[in-house]
């Protein structure tokens, strides 16, 4: 069986109770369909970046772990309006912005800093360097991680 850097990522994360937060990058628990098994079994804040929902193969797949996390615990999903997985995970434009939107995910979930829910949930942008209106997002329980 092909392991996928998503799909392994959150599989650790619903059995290792060592891990405080994960960031996955245009991936998900499974293709075609969600792992509901190893969504379920997750305890931490879980957060994505896909390109777009009709470009990116690991989008759709995406959502749906989203929508099968447990009651509770915080997610995000950030989405490009475009961008296809290979795109979105290896364009040098990209990169920059997928990195800060990861740094300011984990700086919210592991340490609880307003500035990152502050940055990651702003109206007109998901970032500071990220251009207006090129990404979407999807977010719950998100202020429940603010100390």
């Amino acid at each position: 069986m092909r392991r996928r850097d998503g799909g392994t990522a959150l599989e650790l994360t619903a059995k290792d109770k060592r891990i405080a937060a994960v960031f996955v990058l245009s991936g998900s628990s499974a293709v075609g369909s969600v792992n509901t098994q190893v969504m379920q079994a997750i305890s931490v804040p879980v957060g994505y970046i896909t390109g777009s929902e009709s470009e990116d193969v690991a989008a759709p797949n995406a959502s749906d772990d989203y929508d099968a996390m447990p009651d509770g615990i915080a997610a995000l999903l950030v989405q490009r309006t475009m961008g296809d997985h290979i795109t979105v995970s290896t364009d040098a434009m990209i990169l920059p912005q997928n990195a800060e939107i990861a740094l300011n995910w984990m700086d919210l979930a592991l340490y609880g800093t307003k500035q990152a829910l502050d940055t990651l949930t702003a109206t007109d942008k998901v970032c500071l360097t990220c251009t207006p209106g090129v990404w979407n997002i999807k977010a719950k329980h998100l202020e429940t991680l603010v100390k």
